[in-house]
């Protein structure tokens, strides 16, 4: 349970401060490149690392995987490569095992990924993602196993990611707050509310439009969801009235992803 929290935690800010981001770059006239498409729809992890953190996997695209000789060698090399570039972007994140693991984990299930990928090619491939049920079970088991890994990621000790694995398979009330290392504030366990949570959390991942797809439309061109357009006028109205709620608010609250 606590596990879930935190994934859909963590998207929700990362997705929202992405979009801050790129506002505030129009607003100053800078144009900032896409950093995040719906990633918890991916059908694969290969599929996962297009949507989550463009921006930082084209950097390890870049400056880590094609230096090391990206796919040009073999596929036990080109295996060996992705699982190194992830294990550099791990340790990235924070020079501590958690973060090595993560990266060892998510470097691993890509290798992995694209060894089923070269198995599968092209009309196959295409037929099986076109397929809804397996679609959505490609879907499902992604989630899987990224909220795997996001416990590794978050736990604050090697220690605490293992109570929260054993708590996993034990059953969802099994955890407490305490031992995790501060992974969960102590409401997220209590009544009816963190199923109500997850469930509204799940429909708004999955059922609905990202922000581009409802203001600029999906990548094959198709129509956005949102046709109107604010005025200069609208535009101002509003900025001047996220200032006021910027200066009024009282509560604080940290982005999880800052310190990255």
């Amino acid at each position: 349970m606590g596990s879930f929290c935190y994934t859909f935690q963590l998207y929700f800010d990362f997705s929202g401060y992405t979009d801050m981001a790129l506002g505030l770059g129009l607003m100053l006239g800078l144009r900032l490149p896409e950093n995040f498409n719906s990633p918890y729809k991916s059908t694969g992890i290969v599929d996962f690392w297009r949507r989550w953190h463009i921006t930082l996997s084209a950097w390890l695209r870049d400056f880590l995987y094609i230096p090391l000789g990206g796919n040009r060698a073999g596929r036990l090399k080109q295996y060996r490569n992705l699982f190194l570039t992830m294990l550099i972007g791990g340790a990235w994140h924070g020079a501590g095992w958690t973060f090595m693991i993560w990266g060892a984990l998510h470097g691993l299930m890509l290798s992995v990924n694209h060894f089923f990928r070269a198995q599968i090619k092209g009309s196959r491939l295409e037929a099986i993602l076109a397929s809804a049920p397996l679609r959505l079970l490609s879907i499902a088991f992604t989630f899987l196993c990224i909220n795997f890994c996001w416990v590794v990621f978050r736990a604050l000790s090697l220690d605490g990611a293992l109570r929260v694995y054993t708590a996993m398979f034990t059953g969802p009330f099994s955890l407490q707050p305490g031992p995790t290392g501060g992974l969960l504030p102590n409401h997220y366990f209590q009544g009816w509310q963190p199923f109500a949570l997850l469930i509204l959390c799940a429909v708004l991942v999955w059922a609905f439009p990202n922000s581009r797809e409802i203001l600029q439309g999906r990548r094959d061109g198709s129509r956005p969801w949102l046709a109107w357009r604010p005025s200069r006028l609208w535009a101002s109205g509003l900025a001047l009235l996220a200032f006021a709620a910027l200066i009024l608010v009282s509560r604080q609250s940290t982005f999880l992803y800052f310190q990255f």
